[in-house]
């Protein structure tokens, strides 16, 4: 490869790459904003619903920080652990908080 077309090859690649390192890209969502429903058990830390109203707790905290890149909306549904894992599996619900790792559910596929 000759040395002036080996500098030009050079030239792109070294653009292309601080290009995009200056231009952010930021996820959109395309089709309207998309709705999350979250099943969750009250936890006063995790999620918990105030007598206003507002939901708090810092697994809320986290959902919205992640809806801020996504543009996700949530619908928090508070309902006892069987539920939760029916209505997961019936598509019902799209996450379960609080859930805990166990080689039974291992196993599980939803």
């Amino acid at each position: 490869m000759s040395g002036k077309k080996r500098n030009v090859m050079l030239f792109v690649l070294l653009f292309t790459l601080l290009l995009g390192v200056i231009v952010p890209v930021q996820a959109q969502s395309y089709g309207g904003t998309k709705i999350i429903r979250v099943a969750y058990r009250e936890d006063a830390d995790f999620i918990n619903k105030s007598s206003s109203g507002v939901y708090k707790g810092y697994g809320v905290e986290y959902l919205n920080k992640i809806s801020q890149y996504t543009g996700w909306r949530y619908e928090y549904i508070n309902e006892s652990w069987e539920n939760q894992l029916a209505d997961l599996k019936s598509g019902k619900v799209d996450l379960i908080c609080n859930a805990q790792k166990t080689e039974a559910r291992e196993d599980s596929v939803f």
